[in-house]
């Protein structure tokens, strides 16, 4: 497979510019552009092993903003959408939840500051965007280095606030969907959700279908009688993992990625609610997406911790610096 052409990536939006980025290694070749900091394409053993488009036009309009994007300032869902910064209570949205930061990271062009051929920084800030308090500093980092990519968010706000990000590539290795790809998930719990796909309480993974301790199939057991499975249209659960160590091994033909993180959550996400109902839904290839094409996993602090003070928490201090760092290792 080729790089995309860059032309069709090249726009003005709000009067600043849209370009690809092109990340090689011995062994890599990672494509993103500068909006959203999106993953277009990710190239190993002439294999690219993310869903994506093709233009940057269907970035933009899809329905599917969050494609392969970075997302934040806090990442999932908060329902009710308010949190308490430093004894005050903060609204994020009249709504029954917050999801992803209401795209504000992800629906938004940002600044390159530093290129080359193995690297790319880009940045940008927000003040008491959506009432989450402060200016938050936001900075991501892509790199490569023979088969390791490497994806670092990084941010600083001026007043307490609370940061959660990351990152929402689709991966699919090379069939029609993710159905047979084999999945490792070091972690002993889990979070169930309730009717709005809410993380609300621990529990355990042995017994159940979210036990990826021993390697499995993705689809081994999507067809099992389990509330939890209705809920999320398969799996759309935060997973606990031990941070700082190999999370998570995803294995398809003769491909295999390790992902290592600092962060103690992985929210695993079989891309049920995936559909075709909406145009741009027609991606790289000329493959049209729709259910279970692709999976994501995607490193985390727990989702909801601000109603749920049993969970992790995100609360970040003035002049702190927040970081989620995530390592995916090829073979």
């Amino acid at each position: 497979m080729q790089p995309f052409d860059p032309q069709a990536f090249e726009k003005t939006l709000g009067g600043k510019p849209i370009r690809l980025y092109t990340l090689r290694s011995k062994d890599l070749t990672v494509t993103v552009h500068n909006y959203g900091c999106v993953i277009v394409q990710l190239l190993f053993k002439g294999k690219d092993l993310v869903l994506g488009y093709d233009t940057i036009d269907k970035y933009i309009t899809s329905e599917e903003k969050y494609f392969s994007a970075v997302v934040g300032p806090v990442c999932n869902r908060i329902c009710p959408p308010t949190a308490t910064i430093d004894g005050q209570v903060h609204t994020f949205k009249d709504h029954l939840m917050i999801l992803h930061g209401d795209a504000l990271l992800t629906c938004h062009v940002w600044d390159v500051v530093e290129s080359s051929a193995e690297h790319v920084t880009m940045r940008t800030s927000f003040t008491n965007a959506l009432n989450f308090p402060g200016k938050v500093d936001y900075e991501v980092k892509f790199s490569v280095a023979g088969s390791v990519f490497r994806l670092e968010i990084n941010a600083v706000s001026d007043k307490a606030t609370i940061l959660n990000c990351t990152s929402h590539p689709y991966f699919n290795f090379g069939d029609a969907n993710i159905l047979n790809h084999t999945l490792q998930i070091n972690a002993e719990q889990y979070l169930e959700v309730d009717d709005n796909c809410v993380s609300c309480r621990y529990a355990p993974v042995k017994g159940t279908p979210f036990d990826f301790t021993a390697p499995k199939k993705i689809g081994q057991d999507l067809d099992l009688s389990n509330e939890q499975l209705r809920i999320g249209v398969g799996y759309d659960h935060n997973m606990c993992v031990t941070p700082n160590t190999e999370q998570v091994v995803l294995s398809y033909a003769d491909v295999t990625m390790r992902i290592t993180s600092n962060q103690p959550g992985i929210q695993f996400y079989n891309g049920g609610c995936l559909t075709t109902k909406d145009k741009c839904h027609q991606g790289k290839y000329g493959v049209t997406y729709g259910p279970k094409q692709g999976v994501c996993l995607e490193t985390q602090h727990y989702p909801n911790t601000c109603n749920e003070p049993t969970f992790p928490q995100i609360h970040v201090k003035a002049g702190d610096k927040y970081v989620n760092w995530t390592e995916f290792a090829f073979e």
